[in-house]
């Protein structure tokens, strides 16, 4: 049996761990007020197709997906304030990282700031995080 909670779970406990404004990521579907002086992250998991790695009913998954943190940051911080969270994102999430949960292992296989814009009083700079992880069927 795969569990499906194993990567987001993991990728947002790393997000977390020592990061400077843990109080201020809110998860997919979650209600939160800030106001325009205000930075937070807002994250979406993505997961994407399996890739039967080995043959039959039972064996290994390989499962990729993708981990988008949006920076909002006050615009008078701009694209540089955004940047910076961007750059710390990136340190947390290099390409090679491999984090363990629940026997598990997920590869980050690279991390990349889009370019960023101006949505509503933030600047807004959307980093996503490339991932992978061979999963055992039961």
């Amino acid at each position: 049996m795969i569990d499906e909670t194993v990567v987001p779970i993991a990728l947002v406990l790393h997000l977390k761990d020592g990061f400077s404004l843990v109080n201020n990521i809110v998860s997919e579907n979650t209600k939160k007020e800030f106001t325009a002086s205000d930075t937070w992250f807002e994250e979406t998991y993505m997961p994407n197709d399996s890739l039967h790695t080995t043959l039959g009913s039972a064996g290994e998954v390989r499962k990729f997906g993708m981990y988008q943190i949006n920076i909002r940051v006050p615009l008078n911080e701009g694209r540089i304030g955004a940047l910076n969270y961007a750059q710390e994102i990136g340190l947390k999430f290099k390409p090679g990282t491999k984090l363990l949960r629940n026997g598990y292992e997920i590869f980050i296989e690279k991390c990349e700031p889009a370019q960023g814009f101006q949505d509503d009083n933030w600047y807004l700079v959307p980093v996503t995080v490339y991932w992978s992880c061979d999963m055992t069927i039961n």
